[in-house]
C-alpha cells in the first residue's frame, strides 16, 4: 500500500498538485483515518479521420461493388497563363472501393478497368460524408481458344478484341481495343457495345463477332480449326539429326481446281526440328540445308497431331587443303563443289566459292562430285563420293609452294621496310616463245607471302628510289624466303 501511494503522489505532483498539500487533501481522507484508492483517466486520443469520399466501382447502376479498378482523383486549378490544368490530388486501385480524405470542393474522378475509361465530376462538401458510384456500363468478355469445337485446348493463343472504327478518311477501319495472351483463355473488360473478337494460335487465325452486355458476362469460344505440324530433317533414313535445316510450309490455295497453286504461310529458323500450328488444309513442306533438300505433300486435319520426318538423302563433305607433301592446312582458301561430270549431264555450275578461310563445309545430295580449292594461282580439285548420312573430310594437295618476298638493302643487313611487289609467271605460248604473265601486283608490304604454283618467275620489288628484282623457281611442297637485293 505504501508503495502504491508513493506512485500516487509522484503522478499528482508530475500534474501540479501543491507540494503542501496532506495526504487528507490528495485522497479525501483524515490523517490518521483510511485512504481511499482513486484512479486518474488516460487523457483522450485523437480519433484518425476515416476520409469523407467513398468511390466505388459498378458495372451499372445500382450493380455490386466491381473490383480491379484504379481510381484518381484530380482538381481543376488555373495555371500561369490563366488556362485550366487539372492537378493530381489522389490516387488508388486496382481494387472496388477506395475511400479518400478531401477538402470541399469540385473535383475530377477517372476510373479505369480493362478497357474502360470513365470520367465524373463530384462536389466534396464542406461536412458530412459523400458515397458515390463510378458506373462502367461495361461487361465482361470471356474468350478461349480450341483447336477443333469439342477438340483439345489451343494452349497459346493471343486474344485481340477490336473495334469497327473510321480513319481520318472516314475509311472503315479495325481499332485494337485490348489484347491479351498467350494462354488458353483470356478476360476483358470492355464498355458495352458490339466488338470483333480474334484468337490466333501459331498461323491458325480466327475473328468473330461479339456483343458486350452491361452488367453480364459474355462467353465465346474461339474455334480455330487448326492442327498441329512436327517437322524434323535427317540427313538420311536412319534418322540422324541434320542441325542448321530451314524448313518451308506452303499451303494449296486452289483445293477445288485442277492446277496446283501453293502460298508460302510458315518458315523457321534454322534447325534440326520444329512444329507448326496451321489451319486445317492441304500442304506441302520443304527442309532445305546447304545444297541438299526434300519435300513432301500432305493433309492437316482440325485437332491432329502430324509428325513429318524428312530425309534429305545427304552427306556431310568438309574440305581442306594444303600443300603437296605437307600437312598444315592453308589459311586463305576458296572452296567449290559441282557435279561430277558423269552425274550432270546437264553441265551445272560450281557452287559459289566460300571463303578465303582454312576450310568449308558442304551438305550435299548423295553422289558423285569434283571438290575444288584455290589458293592464290594454285588450283587443284579432287574427285570425292557422297553417300547419305555420311560425314567424311577431303584434303586437296595443291601442286605449288609457299614464297616470302623480301626487299633489302644492298649490303643484306637490313630489309628496307614497305614495298610494292609485283610477281610475274614465265611461261612458254604455243610457238615456243617465253613470255610473262602477271600473277600478283600489289604493296605496300615488308613482306609479300605467295602460294604459287611450280614454275618459273620473275619478281620485282620496290621502295621510293629503290628498286629489285629476282628470278626464281618454286618446286611442289617447298615453302622458303626469298630476298630482293635493291640495286639490281
Amino acid at each position: 500500500m505504501n508503495l502504491h501511494r508513493t506512485l500516487v503522489i509522484l503522478v499528482l505532483t508530475l500534474l501540479g498538485v501543491g507540494a503542501n498539500a496532506t495526504d487528507a487533501d490528495r485522497f479525501g481522507g483524515t490523517p490518521d483515518g483510511p485512504v481511499e484508492d482513486r484512479f486518474l483517466p488516460r487523457p483522450g486520443v485523437a480519433a484518425v479521420r476515416p476520409g469523407n469520399l467513398r468511390l466505388t466501382s459498378v458495372l451499372t447502376a445500382q450493380g455490386s461493388p466491381f473490383a480491379g479498378t484504379t481510381f484518381t482523383v484530380l482538381r481543376e486549378e488555373p495555371d500561369a497563363f490563366g488556362k485550366t490544368r487539372y492537378r493530381v490530388m489522389a490516387t488508388s486501385g486496382p481494387q472496388a472501393e477506395a475511400v479518400f480524405s478531401l477538402g470541399p470542393g469540385r473535383y475530377r474522378i477517372q476510373a479505369r478497368n480493362g478497357a474502360v475509361t470513365t470520367d465524373d465530376l463530384i462536389q466534396v462538401p464542406s461536412s458530412g460524408f459523400l458515397r458515390h458510384d463510378v458506373v462502367l456500363n461495361a461487361g465482361q468478355l470471356h474468350l478461349s481458344g480450341l483447336m477443333t469445337k469439342d477438340g483439345p485446348v489451343a494452349d497459346e493463343t493471343w486474344f485481340r478484341v477490336l473495334r469497327e472504327d473510321a480513319d481520318a478518311y472516314g475509311q472503315p477501319v479495325e481499332v485494337q481495343v485490348a489484347g491479351n495472351g498467350y494462354a488458353p483463355d483470356a478476360r476483358f473488360v470492355l464498355p458495352a457495345g458490339d466488338y470483333v473478337a480474334e484468337a490466333t494460335y501459331g498461323d491458325a487465325r480466327v475473328a468473330l463477332p461479339v456483343r458486350v452486355t452491361a452488367g453480364r458476362v459474355t462467353d465465346q469460344a474461339m474455334v480455330l480449326d487448326a492442327g498441329r505440324l512436327e517437322l524434323s530433317g535427317t540427313l538420311d533414313a536412319f534418322g540422324e539429326g541434320a542441325i542448321g535445316t530451314t524448313f518451308r510450309v506452303y499451303r494449296r490455295t486452289d483445293p477445288g481446281s485442277g492446277a496446283s497453286r501453293w502460298q508460302q504461310v510458315a518458315q523457321a529458323e534454322p534447325t534440326d526440328q520444329i512444329s507448326f500450328i496451321l489451319p486445317s488444309g492441304e500442304y506441302r513442306v520443304s527442309a532445305e540445308l546447304d545444297l541438299a533438300s526434300a519435300q513432301t505433300t500432305l493433309t492437316l486435319a482440325a485437332g491432329e497431331t502430324l509428325a513429318v520426318e524428312l530425309p534429305l538423302e545427304a552427306g556431310e563433305l568438309r574440305l581442306l587443303t594444303t600443300l603437296s607433301g605437307d600437312d598444315e592446312a592453308l589459311l586463305d582458301a576458296r572452296f567449290s563443289v559441282r557435279p561430277s561430270a558423269a552425274q550432270d549431264a546437264g553441265g551445272s555450275a560450281a557452287t559459289a566459292p566460300r571463303g578465303p578461310q582454312p576450310e568449308a563445309r558442304f551438305v550435299l545430295p548423295a553422289g558423285s562430285y569434283l571438290a575444288t580449292a584455290r589458293v592464290g594461282e594454285s588450283e587443284h580439285s579432287v574427285a570425292v563420293e557422297v553417300a547419305p548420312g555420311s560425314r567424311q573430310t577431303a584434303v586437296i594437295p595443291q601442286d605449288a609452294g609457299r614464297v616470302r618476298l623480301a626487299l633489302t638493302a644492298p649490303q643484306r643487313d637490313q630489309r628496307s621496310g614497305f614495298a610494292w611487289y609485283s610477281v610475274y609467271r614465265v611461261e612458254t605460248d604455243r610457238h615456243g616463245r617465253a613470255q610473262r604473265r602477271r600473277v600478283f601486283n600489289d604493296g605496300y608490304y615488308s613482306e609479300a607471302d605467295l602460294v604459287l604454283p611450280a614454275g618459273r618467275y620473275i619478281a620485282f620489288a620496290s621502295q621510293q628510289a629503290q628498286r629489285g628484282e629476282l628470278v626464281f623457281d618454286v618446286r611442289p611442297g617447298e615453302i622458303r624466303t626469298l630476298f630482293i637485293v635493291a640495286g639490281n
